[in-house]
């Protein structure tokens, strides 16, 4: 089922109030989760349930899985070890974010360039 609707991480659950009800999967309950990389969406498995649920996220998700990976870990004993383990994301996180791009001033510009162009008919050009 899909729905729409308002999500809230405790240190004992993540709640889902919808359109169609609510939705709540206990921490202690789960038996893991896991955060998709190329789409902001969250999968949760509990032990006593076959099928897997999850929620499609805002923008705000790096939040909500910050909070909800920190809920999981409490709720399994690993507070201390998923700390850590979010702690090296962060570390390389700064490490791979790419240095400023230099400013670049008139003195240092090229005295030529190559504009390419779209003619009227479509075809490239790199001249005028």
């Amino acid at each position: 089922m899909i729905d729409a609707g308002m999500v809230v991480v405790t240190d004992r659950a993540v709640v889902f109030v919808g359109h169609y009800g609510l939705r709540k999967w206990t921490c202690a309950r789960l038996s893991w989760v896991a955060h998709g990389r190329p789409a902001p969406f969250t999968l949760m498995h509990t032990v006593d349930e076959k099928r897997l649920s999850g929620l499609l996220l805002p923008p705000a998700a790096a939040e909500f899985r910050f909070h909800g990976t920190l809920a999981f870990a409490d709720a399994i004993g690993q507070r201390a070890s998923g700390v850590a383990q979010l702690d090296q994301l962060i570390a390389a996180h700064q490490h791979a974010r790419p240095s400023p791009p230099v400013m670049v001033t008139s003195n240092r510009t090229p005295l030529t360039a190559i504009v390419t162009t779209l003619s009227p008919r479509g075809r490239g050009s790199d001249s005028w």
